[in-house]
């Protein structure tokens, strides 16, 4: 047990009526499901004063180690109207930087997060203003089963690499199939990588453009075992949406899932089972997952590397009910390209009625159907242009100095490789023509 939890809640319960008590405990006390149920009661009652989260990286406790988070967390006795915040501070001084110092009325905090009650981790003011109108506007992923507006997805873990491995085969036989692993792939690309990672950038590239190239995996398992699993998920189609469970702030985007052909799946990915199996709402689902604007929401609300269905589960998601037969023309044609680039995804290509040969791979083609398909989310998600700049690159909006950064190692990777930061221009274009050309309006946006 985390020693921290039973500190606070210690002075949590010595306050007197009209006290306070304000403590140092790691930031993991707001953000993390083990404390969340004492958080919860916190913010149920409305006893947060404050909290102001820091990271370690100005050497305010010299033997701490640099990327140590901890907050300053001040509980109330009596119920308090708003919480004060402040995130990502890095000095003393930060906490008076009116840019990263913001109020918020308990009932709001409590709209980011609204089952586990835990708080996003919200760089700045404009951070938080732009969350709060997207969590105001579009429900969580997860909402009641009587909703019209819910999903119904089953999350589930397939194989667990140790767990599991004496089904695992490291050769390739008749009625095996490959054992995915969440590095092997990324947004609408089921062939990111090979699990050796032995090929480089160039070299990856020039094979996707092959349609008869498969990745190569660690591990084999037996189609039985595959089928058997997903039919206790009540899946029954002969292709798979799959999530990554990890993440890293060195990574272009935080959230990522795909279109998998069948196969096996390593716990280090997790298989999505929607109830309502229409593959056309199924690309509808991966795309949301896929779009900026909801990788501008999942890195505030993924404290770590670890990704949980919790977490997934509080995402801001459009609902099946939103998708107009407007929409889906718009989306499925688009999400079929990007992902049907191989004869492996074959049964996902007929399932939406294509009976072609798969898509070629071409990189400036797919860029620009995965700007419009930004484009479209972002005006789902009633942003103005402003917010969709601004969630491109905080900097464009307001200025250089503005302490938040959303996209920089994908800015920094374009930089390097195209000489400018390609995907703002291509969103952005985007937004702009189909403002002028009457696609928002012909699809009610």
């Amino acid at each position: 047990m985390n020693t921290y939890a039973l500190f606070a809640e210690h002075f949590s319960r010595l306050t007197g009526p009209k006290g306070r008590a304000g403590i140092i405990v790691p930031t993991g006390i707001a953000t993390e499901a083990t404390t969340s149920h004492f958080f919860a009661e916190l913010q149920r009652e409305k006893r947060i004063a404050n909290i102001f989260d820091f990271e370690n990286r100005g050497h305010i406790f010299s033997s701490l180690h640099t990327k140590t988070k901890f907050c300053l967390l001040t509980i109330s006795r009596a119920a308090v109207k708003q919480v004060q915040m402040c995130f990502m501070a890095t000095t003393v001084s930060d906490v008076t930087d009116t840019r990263k110092v913001f109020n918020m009325e308990a009932q709001t905090v409590a709209l980011f997060n609204p089952i586990t009650l835990t708080l996003p981790i919200l760089r700045s003011r404009e951070d938080a203003r732009i969350l709060t109108d997207i969590y105001r506007g579009v429900p969580i992923l997860l909402t009641n089963a009587e909703s019209i507006t819910a999903w119904h997805v089953n999350f589930g873990t397939m194989f667990h690499m140790s767990n599991d491995s004496d089904s695992f085969v490291n050769h390739s036989e008749i009625c095996l199939l490959p054992l995915f692993e969440a590095k092997m792939f990324w947004h609408f690309d089921h062939r990111w990588s090979s699990f050796s990672d032995a090929e480089d950038e160039g070299a990856a590239l020039n094979m996707r453009r092959d349609e008869n190239y498969e990745p190569s995996p660690r591990y084999w398992i037996a189609e039985h075992q595959v089928l058997a699993r997903l039919s206790e998920k009540n899946w029954s189609r002969k292709w798979m949406i799959a999530s990554r469970n990890v993440s890293d702030s060195r990574n272009e985007r935080t959230f990522v899932t795909a279109i998998l052909p069948i196969g096996g799946l390593g716990h280090s990915g997790s298989v999505l089972a929607l109830k309502n199996d229409d593959p056309a709402l199924a690309s509808c689902l991966v795309a949301n997952f896929n779009s900026l604007v909801l990788d501008f929401v999942a890195r505030q609300k993924i404290p770590g590397m670890n990704i949980s269905y919790f977490m997934i589960e509080q995402f801001p998601i459009l609902p099946p009910i939103y998708y107009t037969p407007e929409h889906l023309v718009f989306l499925t044609p688009r999400v079929l390209e990007l992902t049907y680039t191989s004869h492996a995804l074959a049964p996902f290509a007929r399932d939406l009625g294509h009976n072609g040969p798969p898509f070629a791979w071409d990189e400036p083609r797919r860029a620009q159907l995965r700007a419009e398909l930004d484009a479209f989310f972002a005006r789902a998600y009633n942003l103005t242009r402003d917010d969709l700049r601004y969630i491109l690159d905080p900097a464009d909006v307001m200025g250089p100095t503005y302490p938040s950064e959303t996209f920089r190692v994908l800015k920094d990777k374009e930089t390097r490789t195209y000489g400018e930061y390609r995907t703002r221009r291509l969103v952005l274009s985007a937004w702009d023509a189909m403002a002028e050309d009457g696609t928002f309006k012909a699809m009610g946006m």
